[in-house]
């Protein structure tokens, strides 16, 4: 066995993974894909969430009078349905 960065101990296992993953196909990132070194996940306190750092937040751009519009909206058609569903019964 050897000694990692950490003077922590590797295993056989996981010495035999990071063999094998050199004979992965090198892999470009993307929108959907990313990579993260193991500097970073350590400073992250080993944080692994899957958060794609490239999504990009969207905003509701609309103004509080077009909600209040849309929700006016959505109301009376449900008291139309609402009305419907009284005369069937």
């Amino acid at each position: 066995m050897e000694e990692d960065e950490l003077g922590g101990r590797e295993s056989e296992e996981s010495l035999i993974s990071d063999e094998s993953s050199s004979l992965l196909p090198a892999r470009a990132d993307s929108d959907r894909s990313w990579t993260v070194t193991r500097a970073q996940i350590e400073a992250r306190n080993f944080d692994l969430k899957a958060v794609n750092p490239n999504v990009k937040a969207e905003q509701d751009q609309r103004t509080p009078a077009e909600l209040l519009d849309i929700i006016e909206a959505k109301q009376k058609e449900i008291a139309g349905l609402v009305a419907a569903l009284r005369v069937q019964n």
